[in-house]
């Protein structure tokens, strides 16, 4: 009987529970709940669908804009990078209003509320022709909200403060933040230019540069030299993370009142579509920079922290090796010597694997790769003003597979510094004492094993 009894309990708890799931189900999920549903609402002000409005002015003590709502979002009359999702908001806060208190008296007083002469106001238009006016008064002396008037309607309204801040915002709060924005790995090109100091990089497609290395930059002015990624892309970097504190000035005639000269101080970056963007860098006002982009004619104001870049010395962004080629692009390779001359041929067989031919003779590959480890070791030390004289103590010559070659010699400067030249230009120096280890120790190595 007990059993029984269970069961039908049991019963009775399953038809609830279904009962429940039912009525759950039949609930009408797509009721736009309205945004400012709150304890306090008490009134709806109006309620359109915001696909229907077609824009919203916006007019107070410090500004006064008009945005246009079509298949792309325009600021009228200005061209200024504007935040697209903040906008789209705006078009979805004002799609309703509602208040937290009606005052409703025929002897109203609208001075009382700020309301008589109102500056601040929002005009919304419609695609049906019609249109929604709303003035914005004073605060309410509790400053729980405002005072708002509808229309020609006879009543007073208040609504909450963050609905009172869409009347009070100037343009800057809907505009792009963002200056710059291009990913590293989409660079082609880069130029710095600092009174008329210029750094210039290109990306390495192993083809069209002088240097074959495999850096994924060379710098092509004022040296043509292998570039530390790690640097170059710090820079980069540095450039998608800027903000803009402040805009200045649209449509500026004179940019010279900002310390902007265009042709002087300028950072371009073009794509690997060949669309350039350039910014242009003026005078520092309390720790910030003034700047402008050739997107627009709109003067910003930067933090200068992080631009320390622009001041480097050239020699600060290349790779410190001399030649650091990949041994998977040679076909041949020379070493002179002291009057001796070793020649080698490389056939590539997979990534670890090589044929090393020593003047015409099949040799270990090892014992190439150990000397050819201490020649792309050879690390630069500075730049230097000199001019190639006599023969030089030592040179190489690199043969790439597409037939290109590139050919570096070293000159005594003096007792401290041996000139490099790469392809008959000459840079920088090495440390004579780091270099002599090197090439005594590939000497060491040929003799060794190969001069028998």
């Amino acid at each position: 009987m007990k059993k029984y009894r269970s069961y039908i309990i049991y019963g009775i708890l399953i038809l609830v529970l279904i009962s429940a799931i039912i009525l759950v189900s039949n609930i009408d999920t797509k009721v736009e709940v309205p945004p400012d549903t709150d304890e306090n609402v008490i009134e709806e002000i109006y309620s359109v669908n915001s696909d229907d409005i077609l824009s919203v002015s916006i007019k107070n003590s410090l500004d006064e804009y008009t945005v246009l709502y079509g298949e792309d979002i325009k600021i009228e009359n200005k061209n200024v990078e504007k935040d697209d999702e903040k906008l789209s908001e705006l078009k979805r806060e004002f799609s309703s209003l509602f208040a937290s208190d009606v005052i409703a008296d025929s002897n109203l007083n609208l001075e009382d509320f700020g309301l008589l002469n109102p500056v601040n106001s929002i005009d919304i238009s419609l695609k049906s022709g019609d249109g929604i006016k709303l003035f914005l008064g004073n605060k309410t002396p509790d400053s729980a909200g405002y005072y708002l008037k509808y229309k020609d309607d006879k009543k007073v309204y208040i609504i909450d403060n963050y609905k009172a801040d869409c009347f009070l915002r100037k343009l800057d709060y809907y505009r792009n933040t963002v200056l710059f924005s291009v990913p590293p790995s989409t660079v082609n090109k880069v130029v710095f230019s600092k009174g008329k100091n210029i750094c210039e990089f290109l990306r390495n497609d192993h083809e069209n540069l002088e240097i074959n290395s495999f850096a994924a930059f060379n710098m092509v002015r004022p040296y043509n030299w292998e570039v530390e990624a790690s640097i170059l892309e710090k820079c980069l970097d540095h450039l998608n993370e800027v903000e803009i504190l402040e805009y200045v000035e649209d449509n500026v005639l004179d940019v010279s009142k900002y310390g902007i000269k265009k042709s002087d101080n300028f950072i371009s970056v073009t794509d690997l579509n060949g669309v350039t963007k350039t910014i242009y860098l003026g005078s520092n006002k309390d720790g910030n920079l003034y700047i402008m982009n050739n997107e627009s004619n709109s003067v910003y104001l930067v933090s200068a922290e992080g631009f320390e870049f622009l001041h480097y010395e050239p020699i600060v962004y290349l790779q410190q090796f001399v030649a650091l080629r990949s041994i998977d692009d040679l076909k041949k390779f020379s070493y002179s010597f002291d009057n001796s001359v070793s020649q080698f041929e490389i056939k590539v067989i997979d990534s670890d694997n090589h044929d090393i031919k020593y003047n015409n003779k099949l040799i270990d590959q090892k014992i190439f790769k150990e000397i050819y480890r201490e020649i792309i070791s050879i690390k630069m030390a500075g730049a230097v003003d000199y001019k190639a004289q006599g023969e030089p103590v030592a040179q190489y010559t690199f043969i790439y597979n597409n037939d290109k070659s590139e050919t570096v010699k070293y000159y005594k400067v003096d007792e401290r510094k041996i000139a490099v030249s790469v392809n008959g230009k000459i840079y920088f120096y090495v440390d004579a004492t780091e270099f002599y280890q090197r090439i005594n120790k590939v000497n060491e190595i040929i003799n060794k094993n190969l001069n028998k």
